[in-house]
């Protein structure tokens, strides 16, 4: 499985996000500099109506335009549109041939509950796909 989701790349309109997964230790940097975190993106493939199809959530080095063109151009199809809350790395999709559409979503919370049906993002990943 891992092998097949390595080689499928996302296409339609795909939602993307900046995400890091990991915990704060006492001593250590909070907040996105935080060594104890890894950077992902976290992108998921929606039909026309709004429904996810797909998600992929690599690691990246960080959130620059040039990890993020490579994590493109590895994970996405050229010409696809890309859809984000307009961080400024999210850029870098166009370099890989894909479209890019910041979107002003507010606030992560209103990311997570974008669909058609206001399901939560995540939980559209994790029970329906």
């Amino acid at each position: 499985m891992t092998e097949r989701e390595a080689r499928d790349r996302l296409e339609r309109p795909i939602q993307v996000d900046d995400a890091h997964l990991g915990g704060q230790r006492s001593g250590g940097k909070t907040g996105r500099g935080s060594e104890n975190k890894v950077p992902f993106v976290a992108a998921v493939s929606v039909t026309d109506e709004g429904y996810p199809r797909n998600a992929k959530m690599p690691p990246v080095p960080g959130f620059t335009s040039q990890a993020i063109t490579d994590w493109a151009k590895d994970n996405l199809d050229p010409g696809c549109r890309v859809i984000s809350d307009g961080l400024g790395c999210f850029g870098g999709v166009t370099e890989a041939g894909a479209t890019h559409q910041p979107k002003d979503f507010g606030c992560l919370a209103a990311l997570l509950f974008s669909s058609r049906e206001r399901f939560p993002l995540l939980i559209q990943i994790l029970f329906f796909i």
